[in-house]
């Protein structure tokens, strides 16, 4: 009966869509993305010859996403943004399960974006396809290049190939953030474009396309930069690698896009292949392994993004420290840290809240503050004969002259931090910084405000976990002596 139910519904809409031919030609405007929106449905109806405005297109976007007729609906709206850029997220629509079913029954094969991340990389090969589209180019998403090497033919997928009148073919590849532990992932497709390099006998540009924040671009190029020297390091790479931003993208044409909105991808220099960032996880600590390959939540990376905004366009003064200590609290908070927590009890490490200050401090705008850090803290920790006064003011001074200097805060006001040494005499008085801003009557005396508490974890943590975060070494894991610390 269900059978039946499903044969008469797919017949009524296949008559439908055959009665309708705007509405027929937006279902098979999905096969090249999986999905559609307007500015895709303008393009395709134009080239078909369809004199159709933008209202009308609308019009039967939103019918197609409604039952009608007896008919289920046969799309869904779903937004999508692009990062990076201001304004309402686009509405893209996507066949329903029965959508998929007319589809299929009209013979039309189109990509399953299964989950999120699939949706947002469809969504970026859908905004080139359709910039390619508004200035006659003719692009193919997903175009396969048969390549044989280690005596193995090799299908290289491009994922928007674009032929271009008397001009170099275009490859695009559509990219988001790439974390630590997929840069397998890159260095597989620098790999494979090298063989394509090989195999034609000639050079090769490759674009990339980032959906990624301007605060996440610089940590994802490192990786990306990694791969290629990675390749690099083992023979000259015959290919030409590019980048940009798709933000940065869409307020200008694609033709003009391509001549100045991409930024050559070089691979590393030596000395930054010894930093942190380029080292191998199997040769990280136990807990700096745990911090790398941690993946955060969805919420936690919403949150810091809009803390980290906060900050960004805070202007004055109250506003700057007001946004700061927000900054603190969510990373500070990112872990339960209370003493009745799973962490406190069992003595886990606070692993959110490590890859949340890791990830602040290797943002491109703090890379200067994460070097400095670094050399400050190494250098300290390679003085073994230090007194506790000496020790006490250097590292106050990384605290103050390094860190707080780098957000822009001086010494001498309501904010004290003072960095304290242990005292066999006073049992609760032990290494580390102590922060005294906030006060309030509804406190007890033994209690600290959230935002002193917060900035004063994040402040300890950078030295209680320096190996975890990359700026400091374990005391038997130094370099020999003629190694660069």
């Amino acid at each position: 009966m269900q059978h039946d139910d499903l044969t008469m519904k797919l017949k009524n809409a296949t008559a439908y869509l055959t009665n309708h031919p705007l509405a027929e030609l937006a279902m098979q405007s999905c096969q090249y993305c999986g999905m559609t929106y307007l500015p895709l449905l303008l393009e395709i109806s134009q080239k078909n010859g369809m004199r159709y405005g933008a209202a009308s297109l609308r019009r039967v976007l939103k019918e197609l996403s409604a039952s009608a007729s007896g008919v289920p609906p046969m799309f869904m709206e779903a937004s999508l943004r692009i990062l990076g850029r201001s304004g309402a997220p686009t509405v893209t629509y996507l066949p329903t399960e029965f959508g998929r079913q007319v589809l299929e029954h009209m013979k039309v094969s189109c990509p399953n974006p299964h989950n999120e991340a699939a949706r947002k990389h469809l969504y970026i090969q859908m905004e080139l396809m359709t910039r390619a589209l508004q200035i006659g180019w003719s692009p193919e998403v997903e175009r396969h290049l048969a390549v044989v090497f280690d005596t193995v033919q090799h299908n290289i997928r491009i994922d928007v190939f674009i032929k271009r009148p008397g001009q170099p073919d275009l490859f695009l590849e559509a990219e988001q953030e790439l974390t630590a532990n997929n840069i397998g992932r890159a260095e597989e497709k620098f790999e494979h474009w090298q063989r394509y390099a090989e195999s034609f006998d000639q050079e090769a540009h490759f674009r990339i396309v980032f959906n990624v924040s301007r605060e996440r671009l610089g940590n994802t190029l490192q990786l990306w930069r990694r791969a290629l020297t990675q390749l690099s390091s083992r023979e000259s790479v015959l290919f030409r690698v590019s980048y940009a931003l798709l933000a940065d993208l869409m307020d200008v044409s694609l033709e003009q896009a391509i001549h100045d909105r991409f930024t050559e991808l070089i691979p590393l220099e030596t000395d930054q292949l010894e930093n942190e960032n380029t080292v191998a996880l199997e040769d990280l600590s136990y807990f700096a392994r745990q911090v790398r390959e941690y993946q955060p939540v969805t919420e936690l990376e919403n949150a810091f993004d809009t803390v980290l905004q906060d900050w960004k366009v805070a202007f004055s003064p109250a506003q700057r420290l007001e946004t700061f200590f927000a900054l603190m609290r969510c990373i500070h908070q990112a872990s339960d840290l209370r003493e009745s927590s799973d962490t406190y009890q069992y003595n886990q490490l606070p692993v959110e809240s490590l890859w949340l200050l890791h990830h602040y401090l290797k943002l491109l705008e703090n890379q200067p503050l994460y070097e400095e850090l670094r050399m400050a803290i190494q250098w300290m920790q390679s003085r073994g004969n230090l007194g506790v006064t000496m020790l006490k003011e250097i590292n106050t001074k990384i605290l103050w002259d390094v860190f707080l200097a780098h957000h822009g805060f001086a010494r001498g006001g309501r904010l004290q931090i003072n960095y304290e040494i242990a005292d066999h005499l006073d049992p609760k008085k032990s290494f580390g910084a102590k922060v005294s801003y906030h006060s309030s009557n509804a406190l007890g005396p033994q209690q600290q405000h959230p935002s002193d508490a917060a900035l004063e974890w994040v402040l300890n943590a950078l030295f209680t976990y320096s190996d975890v975060l990359g700026l400091g070494r374990l005391p038997w894991k130094k370099k020999p002596k003629g190694g660069d610390a």
